[in-house]
């Protein structure tokens, strides 16, 4: 089964004025309420055009985007989940999304 989730983001004004790109900075996981992790960039099962993390582009300080992730995940697998997104530049930060 497929389940998708909108995401939203915000670049605080105080950001590195070089700009990040999310995709090459977030990592997109959704976690079964078991703990199986179902990667979104390994598994992508295809979302509208134009909408994905990687035609955000790069963000510079105070610019808001959004982008849509998808996840095969099997069906028992969806209920009591949690999306994760997480930092390539620092794994220790991370933060959990109510999932289905």
């Amino acid at each position: 089964m497929f389940i998708m989730a909108t995401f939203q983001l915000a670049v605080k004004p105080a950001a590195d004025e070089n700009g990040g790109d999310p995709a090459a900075s977030l990592g997109i996981d959704y976690v079964s309420a078991k703990g199986n992790t179902f990667n979104a960039s390994n598994a992508p099962c295809g979302v509208i055009a134009g909408t994905e993390i990687w035609a955000v582009g790069t963000m510079y300080p105070g610019a808001t985007a959004s982008f849509d992730s998808c996840v095969a995940v099997p069906a028992d697998a969806v209920q009591g989940g949690v999306w994760r997104v997480s930092s390539y530049i620092d794994p220790s930060a991370f933060i959990f999304l109510d999932g289905a």
